[in-house]
């Protein structure tokens, strides 16, 4: 604008015949021209940049679906190790019951040959973890 206002303030000054007049005018024409032909380029340019950016938005996108599919695929993994690890402990678990269980058979047995009375509720302790077990594994 204030270009502007300084160019109608020169152009009656320079029909009159004002050589400093026109010579400022000049000037102010010029860089008048410069101005719009940056702001041409300007305006120009903003396409590319616009597309530029987008390519860019869509470059980091990619890069957070990566972080995040890398994310995925480790903790996928540790899940997959550790239900390995799970599934080992409860068959070393169950293995263990049924030799218990076994045993306590023999113990009956070598028991009541001795003519020893067995009580039930010796071996409830270990029925009760055995329960446990069978009711986290109907879970899993």
């Amino acid at each position: 604008m204030e270009l502007e206002a300084r160019r109608k303030e020169l152009a009656p000054k320079t029909f009159s015949g004002d050589e400093k007049a026109k010579l400022e005018l000049e000037g102010l024409e010029d860089e008048h021209d410069e101005i719009s032909r940056t702001t041409r380029v300007a305006k120009a340019a903003v396409p590319e940049f616009e597309k530029m950016v987008g390519e860019c938005e869509e470059r980091l996108a990619q890069a957070e679906r990566a972080v995040h599919k890398a994310h995925h695929e480790r903790l996928r993994d540790e899940l997959t190790e550790r239900e390995q690890e799970a599934e080992e402990l409860l068959a070393t678990y169950f293995d263990k019951q049924l030799q218990i269980k076994e045993l306590r058979s023999h113990v009956v047995i070598e028991g009541t040959k001795a003519g020893m009375r067995i009580y039930p509720d010796v071996f409830s302790v270990a029925d009760k973890l055995f329960e446990k077990a069978r009711a986290w594994e109907l879970r899993l």
